[in-house]
């Protein structure tokens, strides 16, 4: 992921997920061993890619996916929208599904609500959209999985 990209969603976490943010911060400050108070006084600008490299560690994917859905859901709902609708799955209007259907769409439903999305969406908000969607569980769609894995299009970068 973009490292401005990264840190537009720990900026999101620490004006909107107060807890979520409190809980980074213990875990940065363990891995780092430092008190909590020590790293309050170092400027975000700083303390954020320390938190982005903790955060691409196995061990701190819990705490990823939250700061990821959480930006999702709060600032990129017509995106959320836009897919889910395109796949035909039925959602709250915000971009939340409550069900997902036990097959995946065809893969040509798949294919074309990619590529609408990466039409109507910025690419880096898309891409991260999609590896989301596709790391649920009840969303690991095999279509979806090698296009994230093989097409050009869906990797960051230029292009």
């Amino acid at each position: 992921m973009p490292a401005p990209l990264a840190m537009r969603i720990l900026e999101h976490a620490y004006d909107a997920n107060k807890s979520l943010y409190r809980e980074l911060m213990g875990r940065l400050a363990k891995a780092r061993r430092v008190h909590p108070p020590v790293l309050q006084r170092v400027p975000r600008s700083e303390r954020h890619p320390w938190m982005m490299e903790m955060l691409s560690r196995p061990a701190s994917i819990e705490p990823a996916y939250q700061c990821i859905s959480g930006w999702l859901l709060e600032t990129q709902s017509p995106m959320l929208i836009d897919f889910l609708n395109a796949t035909g799955i039925p959602h709250d209007g915000h971009g939340c599904a409550e069900t997902f259907p036990a097959t995946p769409p065809a893969a040509a439903t798949i294919r074309r609500a990619v590529a609408e999305l990466l039409q109507r969406h910025p690419k880096d908000s898309a891409i991260v959209y999609l590896h989301a969607f596709n790391g649920m569980p009840d969303t690991r769609w095999p279509e979806l999985d090698s296009m994230l894995q093989q097409d050009p299009a869906l990797q960051f970068g230029p292009g």
